[in-house]
């Protein structure tokens, strides 16, 4: 299933994923060095987390890990947190107010 998942978005120039074992990189630095991608594939794994083995078939096709510091959330709030927040920082980085497409 996470195979079809990421073939999928493999267009999507930016595929960002929250990892709780990501110490350093925030969304806000993914935002700086990418601050207008067009388009973001957002990956929300399951409760429990995303394993090793998943996180590195994520980074193969060019998923970005990010942490959310000491959050740890539940699978029926994080997909919802992280997509406010995606918008929240891709939105507010855009003067014009252009809309910035999420992908699935």
């Amino acid at each position: 299933m996470l195979h079809e998942a990421v073939n999928q978005v493999d267009h999507v120039p930016l595929k960002i994923f929250f990892d709780e074992n990501e110490k350093v990189r925030t969304l806000r630095k993914v935002r700086n060095a990418c601050p207008e991608p067009g388009s973001i594939a957002l990956l929300v794994g399951p409760e429990g987390g995303i394993s090793r083995e998943e996180a590195g078939l994520l980074n193969e096709h060019g998923f970005i890990p990010v942490s959310l510091g000491g959050l740890i959330l539940r699978s029926e709030t994080a997909g919802i947190l992280s997509a406010a927040l995606v918008r929240y920082e891709w939105g507010a980085a855009d003067p014009a107010g252009k809309p910035v497409s999420i992908g699935r």
